[in-house]
């Protein structure tokens, strides 16, 4: 009986080896990047957790572009830090009600799905945005004459209302190696900056007090050019005053609403409808340098 045991714990750790050496197998190599079938499975299950095409050839396929993407943006000298990794996991906990990133690799887990799949998704995307914009913000020209036309052909100018705010924006810088006791001590200081704000002309003065700070003058930008919640944020914030810390990828990012006014009419659809214009322009451009890279590339499937 003993022996029986013994040989039956013994089929289970083979079984689980081999498994796991199954899991570590080579699946593609994208330019001698390789994809494991671990991936290849963890991606399988996110996708069918998110309610889209599920199969392998669907997950392979995403795993591809997202290696030739990042490729891409390391070869532009294009990095993604993991303080906005985790700030896009904590959206995506907020959302979900999970409520915090621990919570949500919980969920995540518990359906198959390690939390660094997710975040790898993320790195991919936040990474080709970057390298979009870098490739083709020189490229990509709107003619203010097709704007109008635009809109007019929408029939959006007469019922257009937003509103716009003069924005700053000051940046308590943290490296990326810094301790939990500094990133608090830093987010004190962001803290001390925002309450000493009076106004966009004391923002510099203030700020020059507090080492490794930076000051950009963000200029004008519309309600509907921002997400919702930010949106929300901006209006709810007194003209001199400033938003709350918020983490970044460099450090706490502090926004000071130096003014805000309503317009109406052209001015107030023109910069969504150059966004959206820019944006379907983008996608087309993008999607070519996405074909040209994946052709280029040598791809090999075990």
């Amino acid at each position: 009986m003993i022996r029986f045991f013994v040989l039956i714990a013994f089929i289970a750790a083979t079984a689980g080896m081999a498994q796991a050496q199954s899991e570590q197998r080579i699946a593609v190599l994208v330019n001698n990047s390789a994809i494991s079938e671990f991936d290849v499975r963890q991606r399988m299950n996110l996708m069918k957790l998110a309610g889209g095409p599920s199969g392998r050839t669907a997950a392979v396929n995403e795993l591809i572009e997202e290696r030739l993407k990042l490729a891409e943006a390391k070869r532009l000298g294009i990095s993604v830090s993991d303080g906005e990794i985790n700030q896009a996991l904590g959206r995506i906990a907020n959302q979900t009600g999970a409520g915090s990133v621990s919570r949500l690799q919980q969920a995540l887990g518990q359906r198959g799905v390690n939390i660094r799949t997710l975040g790898d998704r993320f790195r991919a995307e936040i990474a080709w945005q970057q390298v979009v914009r870098q490739r083709f913000r020189q490229t990509i020209r709107i003619r203010e004459q097709d704007v109008l036309a635009a809109i007019r052909a929408k029939g959006e100018e007469e019922e257009a209302k937003t509103t716009e705010f003069d924005l700053m924006q000051v940046t308590v810088l943290i490296p990326s190696n810094a301790s939990n006791s500094l990133v608090s001590q830093r987010r004190n200081d962001a803290e001390r900056i925002r309450s000493n704000i009076s106004g966009c002309r004391n923002v510099r003065s203030v700020a020059s007090a507090f080492r490794d700070v930076s000051v950009r003058d963000v200029g004008r930008r519309n309600a509907n050019q921002m997400p919702p919640e930010i949106a929300e944020q901006m209006e709810s914030t007194a003209i001199g005053a400033a938003t709350s810390a918020q983490r970044s990828g460099n450090g706490f990012d502090i926004v000071v609403v130096c003014d805000k006014r309503e317009v109406t009419g052209f001015d107030a659809a023109r910069s969504p409808m150059e966004s959206e214009m820019r944006n379907q322009q983008g996608q087309i451009l993008a999607r070519k340098l996405l074909r040209d890279l994946r052709a280029d590339a040598v791809i090999d499937y075990r």
